[in-house]
């Protein structure tokens, strides 16, 4: 989860949020979904003032200890009636890991002559 807290100064402003998600897990994930919640992070971010914009990562994959990182805008529409904006949000991330199970095959090599 990624939570957000910014002030934009005027309608129109617009602020760039870099994050990074990491696998720390020893076994592969692939980013699914994510969700974008209010601050607190109990019910669906809403915001008619606000746009959110989230560049697409879902099927991502993280090997375990890989970083991804990615920068997404908040901005506050230009035609706004407000006087001041202060935003607060958070993203939730969804992940399946790579659990599928191991296929190993026994052998024993054929001999050859020299």
């Amino acid at each position: 989860t990624v939570t957000v807290n910014a002030t934009l100064g005027f309608p129109g402003d617009a602020c760039a949020v870099t994050a990074h998600i990491t696998n720390t897990g020893k076994i592969p994930a692939t980013l699914t979904s994510l969700e974008l919640l209010n601050a607190d992070g109990s019910a669906a971010f809403s915001d008619d003032d606000i746009t959110i914009t989230i560049p697409q990562i879902e099927g991502e994959d993280l090997v375990a200890g890989e970083t991804c990182e990615f920068t997404f805008t908040v901005a506050w529409d230009a035609d706004s009636e407000v006087e001041s904006k202060d935003v607060g949000f958070q993203i939730k991330f969804t992940y399946d890991q790579d659990t599928t199970a191991a296929s190993v095959n026994a052998a024993h090599p054929e001999h050859t002559a020299n």
